[in-house]
């Protein structure tokens, strides 16, 4: 199963021919977000992505998107972490294997009860690594500005980030890595020795089950400097990979039993991430200081969070018609403003008139552009 999801899901072929729906799914989220940015109301960010990760991989795996009617109404991020709860809590037959034909604490059932809703690797854990990294971004406010300068300057303000663009990104690289340092999304590995050994002096017999502490390990301080703190920039000039070649960072395990789809998954987060930063500010609502955003954990075979992130999208701009583009036009040339295209939330900065706009020359100006930003 694992060869033929290697070979056959994760080429690069068959990645690149799902590129176009990819792009698609994430323009269809930021479109949403920015309508509702108009209202300036918090947002249920954990939802929207979580309804993103799962019309990406029914698409996907079943060429449609996530359609059911009962998990609609339980609310589908609930339904998800219920399975997450239940696959991490303690089972006795873990323990004592001759207890496998006697389900005593109804686990069986329940997981059969839930099947159909479940294809829980493929979504819950892309969506939770995007939750976390915005969060550490928005409780980090210089990070996340580092971050929007590079997108700025890499991909520019006059059109949307292209999975093409990825690996120029290389602050985003930095920013993943560090997300997935710190939040571990899947806490304890769990693996059986095949044969007998000896690590570190103790004896594992044939059989033993083991349960490797990644999130221990991503946090030891002997290894990562003030390891409680989002630090994107500890990688820099560092040959640390997330892939498992260093076991200083396990996010998606290391050798013949990691993630097979790891670079699918790795690809969705860094896309996501970069889009819903270049594409729209973000506030914190109810006045909350950045640090004081809540980053409890809820304990699963996932590492989630233990509420939703709720934050603001935001953009200040107002309309102009066509009869103003002349004045703009000689504001833009003359006095170095600061506006954006119609097509994009976040200002453009020094950016081509009209790129991006859609018909009939409309186009939003940054007010507090207009009235504090001479040039």
């Amino acid at each position: 199963m694992r060869r033929l999801c290697t070979v056959h899901l994760s080429n690069s072929h068959k990645m690149n021919s799902f590129r176009s729906m990819r792009k698609k799914e994430v323009e269809l989220l930021i479109e949403s977000l920015k309508e509702q940015a108009h209202d300036h109301v918090a947002v249920d960010l954990s939802a929207k992505i979580m309804s993103l990760n799962a019309n990406l991989t029914c698409l996907m795996v079943f060429g449609n998107k996530y359609m059911d009617e009962d998990l609609d109404k339980r609310g589908f991020k609930a339904v998800v972490q219920y399975v997450v709860r239940l696959a991490g809590t303690p089972n006795l037959r873990d323990f004592f294997p001759f207890l496998g034909v006697i389900d005593l604490q109804g686990f069986t059932r329940k997981l059969k009860d839930l099947s159909k809703d479940m294809l829980i690797a493929a979504m819950d854990t892309s969506a939770t690594s995007v939750e976390w990294i915005l969060t550490e971004l928005l409780r980090y406010p210089q990070a996340m500005k580092k971050l929007q300068r590079e997108l700025e300057e890499v991909v520019g303000m006059d059109r949307m980030v292209e999975e093409s663009d990825l690996e120029n990104l290389k602050y985003l690289g930095m920013v993943v890595k560090e997300g997935l340092r710190l939040h571990s999304i899947v806490p304890l590995m769990h693996h059986e020795a095949m044969e007998d050994c000896v690590v570190n002096g103790f004896h594992i017999q044939k059989g033993s089950r083991i349960m490797i502490n990644c999130y221990a390990i991503q946090r030891d301080p002997n290894v990562w400097p003030e390891p409680e703190k989002f630090l994107p920039e500890r990688f820099v000039g560092s040959s640390i990979d997330i892939r498992g070649r260093h076991f200083q960072l396990l996010p998606f395990s290391s050798g013949r039993r990691s993630c097979p789809e790891m670079q699918l998954g790795i690809t969705i987060v860094r896309l996501v991430v970069a889009q819903l930063v270049h594409c729209l500010d973000w506030e914190i609502p109810n006045g909350m200081q950045p640090l004081d955003l809540d980053v409890d954990e809820q304990f699963g075979i996932v590492l989630c969070k233990e509420k939703p992130l709720m934050v603001i999208p935001t953009f200040c701009s107002f309309d102009i018609c066509d009869c103003c583009v002349l004045y703009l036009l000689f504001g833009y040339a003359f006095l170095g403003l600061s506006f954006s295209c119609y097509g994009h939330s976040r200002s453009f900065e020094h950016g081509p008139l009209g790129s991006g706009g859609s018909p009939g020359n409309h186009v939003d100006v940054k007010l507090e552009d207009l009235l504090f930003r001479p040039g």
